[in-house]
């Protein structure tokens, strides 16, 4: 499987700067939502957890991204800055509008890379065992000079067919077989499928195109979505701690081990978002012409 340089140049590292001073701490992703009317353009927003950035828990102040000139670029957040999160506060991720500027090296995550329930747990499509890949920040290794993020593959391990009780609360999210480490909380995480393994028949009648059913094409095709973005993974220890983890200098103090499964929030979380009547009408008003508030 090669990587999609879109799958690493949409990621960010989130963190606090203090004092001149960038510590990286957890990672972001930037998604595009297309235009409905007139231009060709995306309305930009950055994804991430929504732990990263909260009080008392991520803290994160701002992001590193990379530039053109090989180099890289900490911008800080506005201190008055809107995050829009989920109708379900407990859903741990967030998201916000930014602006890309001309020298950033990055590559807009198409919306229509986020993978809806119809495709999830049936074997016409992405099911338990299927191919995953996460690309974000190492924390032991975020690079001197510029962001340099991991791919770390793994597979589905569960799509539960009902909410997972955790010490914490009732949580919707996919079960990894990954281990997630400090600096991937927020990271992205896709599918990867290749023609051989999905009902070709179902791809065509997706994308509008009449086939037979189980056609298989001459040349082997490669396909891959977006599934959702790390929560944290699940430590294992004698105090039998059920909520997924997201400090790993915290866990090794405590001697909880990772467990190796992680906790995914589904990518359609990130639809839901954007499907809200604040956003909507916010990008409506930006496509006439007017500026948000």
């Amino acid at each position: 499987m090669k990587v999609k340089d879109e799958t690493l140049k949409c990621v960010v590292f989130l963190g606090v700067e203090a004092e001149g001073v960038f510590t990286p701490a957890g990672t972001g992703f930037i998604l595009g939502v297309p235009y409905e009317m007139g231009e060709a353009k995306e309305h930009i927003y950055l994804v991430t957890a929504k732990h990263n950035i909260e009080p008392n828990r991520g803290n994160c102040n701002a992001f590193r991204v990379n530039t053109k000139d090989g180099k890289s670029r900490v911008v800080q957040f506005d201190p008055q800055q809107r995050w829009y999160d989920h109708s379900d506060a407990i859903a741990d991720v967030c998201l916000c509008p930014i602006a890309i500027e001309e020298d950033w090296d990055v590559l807009v995550l198409p919306y229509g890379m986020i993978t809806d329930k119809e495709m999830l747990g049936n074997d016409d499509w992405i099911t338990n065992g299927s191919d995953i890949f996460i690309t974000g920040l190492f924390a032991d290794t975020p690079g001197a000079t510029k962001n340099r993020p991991i791919v770390r593959k793994g597979s589905i391990a569960m799509i539960p067919a009902e909410k997972i009780t955790t010490e914490f609360g009732v949580k919707e999210v996919y079960l990894i077989e990954a281990r997630s480490v400090g600096g991937l909380s927020g990271s992205p995480v896709f599918w990867y499928a290749t023609s051989d393994d999905l009902d070709m028949g179902k791809v065509f009648e997706l994308r509008g195109i009449k086939s037979p059913s189980r056609i298989k094409p001459a040349i082997r095709q490669e396909f891959w979505g977006l599934l959702g973005l790390i929560q944290g993974h699940f430590p294992t220890n004698d105090n039998e701690e059920k909520e997924p983890s997201y400090d790993r200098k915290k866990d090794k103090k405590k001697g909880i081990i990772n467990a190796g499964i992680a906790a995914v929030t589904p990518a359609i979380k990130v639809s839901d978002i954007l499907a809200g009547d604040e956003l909507r009408t916010e990008r409506a008003g930006i496509e006439k012409g007017i500026s948000p508030q």
